[in-house]
């Protein structure tokens, strides 16, 4: 998860720095923030934190158990890219870095940030694996599946385009 904190710092980088809410969180609204309250998720640190499958096993949150794992993502983004939103006690201190026996190998590039404007970008073609996977509050299989951009917040299109098992695309506009 390396990588993640660099996904993280594109998928807030539009947002105001603060406590982020439940409700920022795609596919969370009012009521389903008060049913995460009434299992102990009292805010994102807390969901990101959380446990997909345990969340699932409370009766008023079982009928979104394929939510809970894409909202437990989307709050560990939100939350390492805010850290002053991270209660002090989970805040763990870092020790000093040891100088590796041999040179590591080197990392994979960066994801490219999302498209900032609809003329670089107009959307971006999803395929999953057959059985489906769900990401950004959507269910992605063997079909493709188009969104346009401007139907994305950064931080669903940094779930989609860093998942591993998602194949992804961004059309671009014709400049011909």
């Amino acid at each position: 998860m390396e990588g993640h904190g660099r996904a993280a710092g594109r998928a807030v980088a539009g947002l105001i720095m603060g406590e982020h809410k439940l409700t920022d969180i795609a596919g969370i609204g009012p009521a389903t923030e008060k049913k995460l309250q009434a299992a102990g998720i009292n805010g994102v640190p807390a969901l990101a934190a959380a446990d997909a499958k345990e969340l699932a096993k409370v009766e008023s949150l079982a009928n979104f158990a394929d939510e809970l794992v894409a909202w437990i993502d989307a709050a560990k983004v939100l939350t390492s890219a805010t850290p002053t939103s991270t209660p002090a006690s989970t805040v763990e201190p870092q020790a000093a870095p040891t100088p590796a026996p041999s040179p590591a190998p080197p990392s994979p590039p960066p994801p490219p940030p999302p498209p900032s404007t609809q003329d670089e970008a107009k959307s971006i073609v999803v395929t999953g694996p057959k059985r489906g996977r769900r990401r950004a509050g959507r269910l992605f299989g063997a079909e493709p599946v188009r969104i346009p951009l401007d139907e994305l917040h950064e931080a669903e299109f940094d779930a989609i385009y860093t998942d591993p098992r998602l194949s992804v695309v961004i059309e671009g506009e014709d400049h011909g």
